[in-house]
């Protein structure tokens, strides 16, 4: 048998948790795989331990007070790693997997010299009972919640999310160090991980019927919420080129060149309908965080949903 250990970070959000254990309960496990769970609690109050008891799947739990996404997500390694899996599955408490999420990533790993696996992640917008929620068709239709859905399966990537993934745990003891708690509350921390896996010349590939599903939060249907989520992944482009040593001139000439044709063209870009006018938005958000961090070397607190 080879054991497979899923790692949950969560955050008082125990109706959602709750949806996510209970898809994880009825997924299709193959033959020669066991399965168990991590949860990592960062509340003040250790409050999603009555939803643990309550599953009869073999989970572990852990309360953990730690500040910073990053050092919850390490908290979750080295309560993984202490379970001696062979490989590594992640997922974030406020989505739910497919029926065959693992058993894809673990046919796709097994099957070819990859050392991380990883694929899409819906958006849905409904409530806890999977009622629809009010939300505007031009905020659903916005480029942050478009899933990668046309990749080809097995097509090589360059760095992987928290929300999908399943790798190799012989990989975390050939590692400096895991998540990079310098990233605080800025978000991004799970990119640079597993780009720092992806330099290290382990392959990463997609796996695109390993679906994952995401509640999106009403109160990130609004515009506000793009604004911030672009803005944040506008900066951690380039934060993350720097942190790399890759930044080249190439990346200035295109940040400023983004810069004067979203600002100026935001009024004119409502002529395209709500929905594109809604994404033009979001472009013009990712190139102000992008410029600004040519000019910034630290972590931007800015995002903290």
């Amino acid at each position: 048998m080879e054991k497979i250990v899923i790692g949950i970070c969560t955050y008082n959000r125990n109706e959602l948790l709750n949806i996510c254990l209970d898809k994880i309960s009825v997924m299709k496990i193959p033959d020669n795989v066991s399965i168990e769970v991590v949860v990592v609690d960062n509340s003040a109050e250790s409050i999603a331990v009555d939803i643990v008891k309550s599953k009869t799947l073999s989970i572990h739990y852990f309360p953990f007070h730690g500040k910073g996404i990053a050092s919850v997500r390490n908290e979750v390694l080295r309560q993984v790693v202490k379970l001696k899996p062979d490989y590594i599955a992640l997922i974030d408490d406020d989505e739910y997997p497919c029926e065959i999420w693992i058993s894809e990533l673990y046919r796709i790993i097994t099957s070819t010299d990859a050392g991380v696996v990883t694929g899409p992640a819906l958006h849905t917008f409904v409530d806890f009972n999977f009622q629809p929620l009010n939300i505007p068709e031009m905020i659903k239709g916005n480029t942050i919640f478009q899933a990668k859905v046309r990749r080809k399966n097995k097509r090589v990537c360059s760095t992987a999310s928290t929300n999908n993934v399943l790798f190799k745990s012989e990989i975390l003891n050939k590692m400096e160090f895991w998540f990079d708690e310098k990233y605080k509350r800025m978000t991004g921390e799970d990119i640079d991980f597993f780009a720092r896996i992806h330099e290290m010349g382990y392959k990463i590939l997609w796996a695109k019927d390993a679906i994952v599903t995401e509640i999106v939060n009403p109160n990130r249907g609004t515009l506000k919420f793009i604004w911030k989520r672009n803005f944040n992944n506008g900066y951690l482009r380039i934060y993350n080129k720097k942190k790399q040593h890759r930044l080249n001139p190439l990346h200035y000439i295109t940040t400023f060149i983004n810069l004067f044709i979203y600002i100026p063209f935001l009024p004119l870009s409502i002529l395209g309908g709500l929905t594109f006018w809604g994404n033009w938005f979001g472009k013009t958000a990712f190139s102000l965080g992008s410029f600004l961090s040519l000019f910034k070397s630290e972590p931007l607190v800015h995002y903290k949903d």
